[in-house]
């Protein structure tokens, strides 16, 4: 059996460091809880390598106890523990220095270790600044996500993704591309008995036929709202589709959901 894991990391590992003496004399005890705008993100990210103090000191702490050390770990290992199987597994952290950080270090250790062959680098997932920004982060999760995970099932892979790490935004949305896409499970830590959960992937399918008529409509260019009354679609379903995600007013004109064009 192969299987293929994506694993979406968070900053666990410097929660719990950040606990530690030795954060303390590095001044690292407050690194998880930085805002993910903050300036000193930059700074962090700078380090985010082998060879750096702050990153090697992460590492040894990591490896000292990986499951006790790192939620992501934690729960792959225990997944891992299960049963032999041919292992693939790729990192996704949001764009933050604390994330990349996090996730390199996460990177370093599986790629030492005999749990999966890493196929690349930790990718980065735009972090959802704001309201304004939340299209370029949705797009980006669902190309990235969607991408992989087709890609991996057509080699014969079981594609399953491990949410117990990332920020809630980022996550979720993350879990609703897999889902789409035809994943094959998540699975997390439960927090009440601490102890590993695989949920079956309900599958999710965007109702693409109901909307089949305005999708042609709009799938190539945007379209006058008038125009589009005129050729008899109702106000309150525009105004339904736009509440549901699949459409947006650029001032008089209505187009798709950029996300939605991934999956269309």
């Amino acid at each position: 059996m192969k299987e293929f894991h994506i694993i979406l990391c968070g900053t666990s590992l410097l929660t719990n460091f950040g606990k530690t003496k030795e954060a303390k004399e590095l001044d690292m005890t407050e690194w998880a809880r930085l805002n993910p705008t903050d300036i000193k993100q930059i700074e962090i990210e700078k380090l985010a390598h082998k060879g750096d103090k702050r990153f090697d000191i992460l590492y040894k702490f990591l490896t000292n106890e990986p499951k006790a050390n790192s939620a992501e770990l934690n729960t792959f290992i225990r997944f891992c523990e299960l049963y032999n199987a041919e292992r693939e597994a790729l990192l996704y952290c949001t764009d933050t220095g604390t994330g990349v950080l996090c996730a390199n270090v996460i990177h370093e250790y599986l790629q030492n270790s005999n749990y999966a062959r890493m196929v690349s680098e930790p990718q980065r997932l735009k972090y959802f600044k704001s309201s304004e920004e939340f299209d370029d982060a949705l797009v980006d999760i669902i190309e990235r996500l969607t991408k992989i995970i087709i890609n991996k099932k057509r080699q014969g892979f079981k594609v399953h993704i491990n949410a117990s790490g990332g920020f809630k935004p980022e996550s979720t949305y993350a879990v609703i591309a897999a889902l789409l896409s035809g994943v094959d499970s998540i699975y997390y830590r439960f927090e009440t008995f601490r102890d590993l959960i695989k949920l079956p992937a309900i599958p999710l399918k965007l109702n693409i036929e109901e909307h089949k008529k305005i999708i042609e409509e709009l799938r190539y260019s945007k379209k006058p709202l008038d125009t589009l009354l005129e050729e008899g679609f109702e106000r309150d379903y525009i105004d339904r589709l736009k509440e549901i995600g699949f459409i947006e007013m650029d001032g008089i004109y209505v187009k798709l959901r950029r996300w939605l064009k991934y999956l269309i």
